[in-house]
C-alpha cells in the first residue's frame, strides 16, 4: 500500500488555477501535477464554507442539517460539524489499515477538539491547548471578538499562520514516519485576510493590510466602503502562488513516492454575484474547486462534475491501485439550514432557496419548501447571469422535485436523530 498525502487548500477556486485556464501564472507546481496525474475539471464542493464542506469531504457523505446548539455562532457550527463527522473518516480508515497518521491544520473549525482529529496519531492544530474560558467568552462580544481577531493577525496564529511557519515540522514528521503513512495538511493561506509573503505579491505591505482592512470593515462591520475587486484579486492570487510553493517544496523534500492529493474545500467570490468571500452562495465561484491526484496509477482528465464527497473513495483506491472514476448525473451542494440547495450537472445548474414553513416539530429542521429557484445554462452562460427558471419551467420543476426529495430526507433523518436519546 502506498503512502498518501492529502493537501487541503482553503478558499481556492478552480478558475484561479493556471491549469484551469486562468490568465495569470498562479499554480505552476499544481499545473505539473495535474498534467502528470489525474485531474477533475469540474470538482464541486459539498458546500460554500469549511463547516458545510469538510465534514462531507472527510466522511464521503453529504451533511444533514440537524438543528445546531450553542451560545455563539461558533458553538452552533461546532455542533453541526461534530454531528456530521460522527461516522468513519478517511483518517480512521487509513489507521485501520495500519498506516501511521498525522495532520497539521490551522483552521479552528478542524481543531483537535473536533471529530476531524479522530484516527490521527499526531494532530497539530496550533491552538496550544486552547484559549481559556475568558478568551472563549470574549468571542461572543462583538468589540472584543474583533480585537481578538486583530491580535491573532498580528501574532500570525491559526488562520493567519503561513505554511512556512510550520513546514519543517511537516517534513520532519514525514521523514521519521514508518511507511505507509497518511498525512493531512490544511493550508489556510488563500483564506481572508489575503496575507501573502512579500516574495509572492506586487503590492506593498501597507497596501495589503489596507485592502484587507476595508474588506473586513465592509463584511463584518457593515461599513459602506468601496472595494477594489481587482486589488483584492491580486492579493488573493499572491496567496495562491504561496500555497503552490508549498507543493513545490513538498515534492522536493518528501522521500519516497507517496500519492499526493490536492483539493480545496470551497471557492471565493469577488463581487460576481454581489458578494465577497464565501458566505452562503452556491454559484460557481463558490463551489467549483481544483481536485488533483498525483503519483497514482490512474491518470487523465475527468470532465464530468464530481462531488468532493468522492474523495475518501478515491484516496482508498489510489493507495492500492487504479481509481474508479465517479460519474454521477448531477452533484449536490448545500448551505446551512439548508437555506440554499444546488444541483450541478454537465450543462445545467439549479439553485433553490428554501424557507421553513413553521409546520415542523421544534426539535427537527421543520418543513422547508422552495421559495425561489434559479436555472443556468453553463454552456452559454458560464458566469450564471441569465436565469432560465421561468423559460425552462419543466426542467426547473424536475430539479425542484429532486431538491424536495432531499429536504424530505433531511427532515426524516433529523427527526430520527432527535428521537434517539428518548429511546435509550
Amino acid at each position: 500500500m502506498k503512502s498518501v498525502i492529502l493537501v487541503s487548500i482553503d478558499s481556492l477556486r478552480a478558475d484561479h488555477c493556471s491549469f484551469m485556464g486562468y490568465g495569470r501564472e498562479t499554480t505552476p507546481t499544481l499545473d505539473t501535477m495535474a498534467r502528470e496525474g489525474l485531474s477533475f475539471e469540474t470538482a464541486i464542493a459539498p458546500g460554500p464554507s469549511t463547516y458545510e464542506s469538510m465534514p462531507a469531504i472527510v466522511t464521503g457523505r453529504h451533511v444533514c442539517n440537524y438543528p445546531v446548539t450553542g451560545e455563539s455562532p461558533y458553538d452552533g457550527r461546532g455542533s453541526f460539524i461534530q454531528t456530521n463527522t460522527n461516522r468513519e473518516t478517511i483518517a480512521e480508515w487509513f489507521a485501520r489499515q495500519g498506516y501511521a497518521t498525522a495532520a497539521f491544520t490551522t483552521n479552528p473549525y478542524t481543531g483537535a477538539h473536533t471529530n476531524f482529529a479522530r484516527g490521527f496519531d499526531r494532530y497539530e492544530d496550533f491552538m496550544d491547548g486552547g484559549e481559556g474560558r475568558l478568551m472563549r467568552k470574549a468571542a461572543d462580544l462583538p468589540v472584543f471578538s474583533e480585537l481578538k481577531h486583530v491580535f491573532t493577525l498580528v501574532r500570525g496564529d491559526r488562520a493567519s499562520k503561513p505554511w512556512q511557519a510550520y513546514y519543517e515540522d511537516v517534513v520532519k514528521w514525514v521523514q521519521q514516519a514508518p511507511e505507509p503513512y497518511f498525512l493531512w495538511v490544511f493550508l489556510l493561506d488563500p483564506h481572508t485576510p489575503y496575507l501573502a509573503p512579500d516574495e509572492f505579491r506586487d503590492a506593498s505591505r501597507l497596501e495589503m493590510y489596507y485592502r484587507n482592512w476595508k474588506l473586513w470593515a465592509a463584511k463584518k462591520w457593515g461599513i459602506d466602503l468601496p472595494l477594489d475587486g481587482e486589488s483584492l484579486v491580486s492579493l488573493y492570487d499572491a496567496t495562491i502562488r504561496s500555497s503552490d510553493a508549498f507543493l513545490e517544496s513538498l515534492r522536493e523534500d518528501v522521500p519516497g513516492e507517496p500519492v499526493i492529493a490536492v483539493h480545496s474545500d470551497h471557492g471565493e467570490a469577488f463581487g460576481e454575484h454581489g458578494s465577497f468571500g464565501h458566505d452562503g452562495q452556491l454559484y460557481e465561484e463558490n463551489l467549483r474547486i481544483p481536485f488533483v491526484i498525483w503519483n497514482a496509477e490512474t491518470t487523465g482528465v475527468v470532465d464530468r462534475p464530481v462531488s468532493l464527497t468522492s474523495l475518501p473513495a478515491v484516496l482508498r483506491e489510489a493507495s492500492t491501485g487504479p481509481i474508479s472514476i465517479p460519474s454521477p448525473d448531477h452533484v449536490l451542494a448545500t448551505t446551512l439550514g439548508p437555506e440554499r440547495v444546488a444541483l450541478r450537472a454537465d450543462r445545467w445548474k439549479y439553485i433553490a432557496t428554501t424557507a421553513d414553513t413553521g409546520n415542523g416539530a421544534s426539535d427537527a429542521i421543520g418543513h422547508r419548501r422552495v421559495i425561489r429557484e434559479e436555472l443556468y445554462d453553463l454552456e452559454s452562460d458560464p458566469a450564471e447571469q441569465i436565469d432560465l427558471a421561468f423559460e425552462r419551467s419543466e426542467l426547473a420543476a424536475a430539479y425542484r422535485r429532486l431538491v424536495e426529495r432531499r429536504l424530505s430526507h433531511e427532515r426524516e433523518v433529523s427527526t430520527i436523530h432527535h428521537a434517539i436519546p428518548s429511546l435509550i
